[in-house]
């Protein structure tokens, strides 16, 4: 049960759900850049949403399958080949021993592929996320390399019968190369005039090329400051929002360290994030829109909601489950 890496890119790495409870000690969570398309990828290949997938970003992914099983790619700027002829995304996709799965990149993005039964790799620090500078998780501490191996765990045993599950449409997050993203201002505000949070949720941002799984770097109007962002250091959140003395906000995503010393001007709500992750450097127009707790709670969890009850089986599966259950 072994699937190989026989082409990747820099920016490949396994990831789970994020490693929990150790950002005391200095270790960030890492995990998916977007969870949305992480936890849609598992459920559709029958796997519960933390099992760790592929991550990847930019470079092209080719593998070659040891084992039959179920594959599903999601999220944005991949397409997926099986022996050369092109499959759906947000689809779970069927494939054989011997079989080549292909993942060209098509334009910027961040996508998860997850295979049935989940990567099975060892957990470090109780998690088998990648955590690539500190040389942690993953296949001994490193993004994937042409030549890696992996296994996959065993796959429920009604997972065969999700070959072909999809996403309908309506619940694929809409990429747009204008997008307006929730925020919670605060908890610094003591730091910037009306004015500057005024500036902050009219202008339009950028994400900058100098961006990473860090953070991103936003470019556009400076905002600023009433006195130096220099703060004791605080936990950092995913979608924290700081501004240094330059007066450009970074926004704080999965291998973010785990506590920032800038003030921060507000927080990325988490049904957002998956759209900011995924705008393109330089391209995507992004504008910040003020949004309270309660809301932004609300917004998650029916986000959540309906991505569990989304997730498509083809009726001649079910139908064969059915007879099966039958004999």
């Amino acid at each position: 049960m072994t699937i190989e890496i026989m082409e990747t890119g820099p920016m490949a790495s396994i990831q789970d759900l994020g490693r929990k409870g150790f950002e005391r000690f200095g270790v960030p969570p890492s995990g998916p850049m977007d969870r949305f398309s992480f936890m849609a990828a598992n459920l559709l290949v029958g796997n519960p949403v933390d099992l760790a997938e592929l991550e990847i970003s930019l470079m092209p992914l080719r593998l070659c399958c040891w084992q039959d099983g179920l594959a599903a790619l999601c999220g944005r700027g991949f397409e997926l080949y099986k022996n050369g002829i092109k499959q759906p995304t947000w689809t779970a996709v069927s494939f054989r021993y011997g079989d080549e799965l292909f993942l060209p990149s098509v334009s910027s993005g961040w996508a998860v592929l997850a295979f049935s039964g989940g990567v099975i790799v060892p957990e470090v620090l109780g998690s088998k996320a990648t955590y690539a500078r500190a040389g942690i998780g993953g296949i001994n501490g490193k993004n994937l390399q042409a030549g890696d191996l992996f296994v996959t765990g065993t796959p429920p045993s009604d997972s065969i019968f999700y070959a072909g599950a999809s996403l309908p449409d309506e619940n694929i997050p809409e990429y747009r190369d204008s997008i307006k993203i929730g925020v919670v201002l605060g908890p610094h505000l003591e730091f910037f005039s009306e004015e500057s949070i005024s500036l902050f949720t009219s202008t339009t941002y950028r994400v900058s090329l100098d961006s990473d799984r860090m953070g991103y770097r936003l470019t556009g109007e400076t905002l600023p400051l009433l006195k130096p962002a220099d703060i004791l250091s605080e936990g950092l959140v995913m979608g924290a929002i700081q501004v240094s003395s330059s007066g450009q906000p970074m926004v704080m995503l999965a291998d973010r360290p785990a506590t920032g010393g800038y003030a921060r001007i507000g927080t990325v709500i988490s049904a957002d994030l998956p759209l900011l992750v995924q705008s393109i450097p330089g391209e995507t127009k992004i504008q910040f829109v003020p949004v309270d707790v309660e809301t932004a709670q609300k917004k998650y969890k029916q986000q959540i909601k309906t991505l569990l009850n989304a997730v498509t089986i083809p009726t001649w599966n079910l139908l064969t489950a059915f007879s099966g259950a039958l004999d």
